[in-house]
């Protein structure tokens, strides 16, 4: 992506990530911050009724991350993913999330000025 900002790492993806991250006790330390990361995560993203992610240049790729995020969007109602570059690809894996019943309660999806087709 072209700005700075990811998207947001589900749990399973976040540890995966650590696990290539040096630690001083790396067993307890990785199992430590993966959890208080997995709880943060949850509380957050599962009470967000709002996403705004307009104008980061994200592409297929982010879209393909912040779709497996979303698994555990249960109130989320807007997700605004304006002006961004996200293709059929991106489109698709996002509609493939939701068809499986990820983000229950999503009522619109923003994808103004996205090359999408």
């Amino acid at each position: 992506c072209k700005a700075g900002r990811r998207p947001p790492l589900s749990p399973a993806a976040f540890t995966e990530l650590l696990e290539t991250k040096s630690f001083t006790s790396k067993k307890a330390d990785l199992d430590t911050v993966a959890g208080l990361y997995a709880a943060a995560f949850e509380r957050q993203m599962s009470e967000a009724v709002q996403l705004f992610y307009r104008g980061l240049g994200w592409g297929n790729a982010e879209v393909r991350v912040l779709a497996q995020a979303l698994r555990v969007a249960q109130a989320l109602e807007l997700l605004n993913l304006d002006g961004n570059a996200i293709g059929d690809a991106g489109a698709a894996a996002l509609a493939s999330a939701l068809h499986e019943g990820t983000a229950p309660a999503l009522k619109t999806i923003k994808l103004k000025g996205n090359p999408v087709a």
